[in-house]
């Protein structure tokens, strides 16, 4: 088999030039070995290849030794449907057998790569949780597999300079219940892979309290390292998440991991130089319950990723999108009607109600730390 990534890797200057580029001399090669070598020195001049043909070439790439070698993948073209772009959906496994898929965008991708963790158990691919990120024009990336997440980055990362002619600018991860454990696994093992992180009430899967094939998963798999100074040093950010009334991860369990980040950090003040946790009040696990929880994380890593714009605040909402909670990610700005509307500040502090103005206004509530609410300085 020719090296097709080679010969894409040639073609460049953006997205569309990228596709155009390298698909003509990419659609020669891998005719031509299909033809055999009597054929190849008399082949004509090809037809002028389509984007479908694009995609397809996606499939037979040689990824060398990285990280990626080994996948066995299939390719074809997703038609536009509503607010979904038309795109190449890549799907197969990788070396490790772990399941993957992921979407290109035909055109107008923004040079951002989101891969999606586990929102519950893994074992299957939850195309759902990516739609959002494909709708805002990028690269998304999912597996099935509960420790493939640095394969399926660098999966992605090399479809997508296949497909455009160059890597994603950022990459981000985002995860809520096993994915949140994903994500913390993620910045203490490989902090090399994203430059920011959204973990979300992360459950280790060997202490689901509903679970009973939890204690037979590898111990590899137990809890995350809270050392996050590799993911500080290479300058990445991470927005941690947690719903206050979580029946599954108990919220103590989440804040004595972030006291243990801040000690092994030097500090509140240098954890929060990188990283923020947000409490969510009367938020049941990933959603769901009384409280507001559909909030915007994508954007607001998005601009302290790429603007240094840290999140100070957050606007959580509920409302009639949020019922019933799905396996699909919410779209924001939300559309529906608001029943609940709540600012969020990082932990440890909390809004609470002026007395004054519309409660649906975030404006009328009060950025206060409790008393009782407590983090190490520095570090012992």
């Amino acid at each position: 088999m020719p090296d097709a990534r080679h010969a894409l890797a040639t073609a460049r200057h953006g997205p569309r030039a990228g596709i155009a580029g390298w698909l003509l001399p990419a659609f020669v090669l891998v005719h031509q070995a299909a033809a055999g070598p009597a054929l190849s020195a008399a082949v004509p001049d090809p037809v002028e290849p389509t984007l479908a043909d694009a995609c397809a070439v996606l499939a037979v790439l040689d990824f060398g030794t990285d990280v990626a070698a080994g996948a066995k993948l299939a390719a074809g073209l997703l038609p536009a449907a509503g607010d979904l772009p038309e795109r190449c959906r890549v799907t197969g496994t990788a070396a490790s057998g772990s399941g993957f898929e992921a979407w290109l965008p035909v055109e107008d991708w923004n040079r951002k790569l989101l891969v999606t963790g586990c929102p519950d158990r893994c074992g299957s691919i939850q195309a759902g949780q990516m739609e959002d990120a494909a709708a805002r024009g990028y690269v998304t990336a999912t597996t099935d597999g509960y420790r493939a997440i640095h394969a399926t980055v660098a999966l992605a990362r090399a479809l997508a300079e296949a497909f455009y002619g160059g890597e994603p600018l950022h990459a981000y991860f985002r995860g809520c219940s096993i994915g949140g454990h994903q994500a913390l696994v993620a910045v203490s093992r490989h902090p090399d892979d994203f430059d920011g992180i959204i973990a979300g009430a992360p459950l280790e899967p060997d202490r689901d309290p509903a679970s009973e094939t939890g204690p037979a998963m590898d111990a590899a798999a137990a809890g995350p390292d809270a050392d996050l100074t590799a993911f500080a040093a290479r300058d990445g950010r991470l927005i941690l998440y947690q719903g206050a009334a979580d029946e599954i991860v108990p919220p103590a369990r989440t804040l004595a991991y972030w006291k243990e980040a801040a000690r092994a950090s030097g500090g509140a003040a240098e954890l929060a130089r990188f990283a923020r946790l947000f409490m969510l009040p009367d938020v049941q696990h990933c959603g769901g319950g009384p409280g507001a929880g559909d909030v915007d994380y994508l954007s607001a890593i998005e601009r302290w990723v790429e603007t240094d714009e840290a999140p100070e605040m957050l606007i959580a909402t509920r409302s009639t999108d949020s019922l019933p909670v799905t396996r699909h990610q919410r779209r924001f700005p939300v559309t529906g009607a608001v029943l609940l509307r709540r600012p969020l500040f990082p932990y440890p502090a909390e809004a609470r109600y002026s007395g004054q103005g519309d409660v649906l206004d975030p404006l009328s509530y009060q950025r206060v730390v409790p008393a009782s609410t407590t983090l190490p300085a520095a570090a012992p």
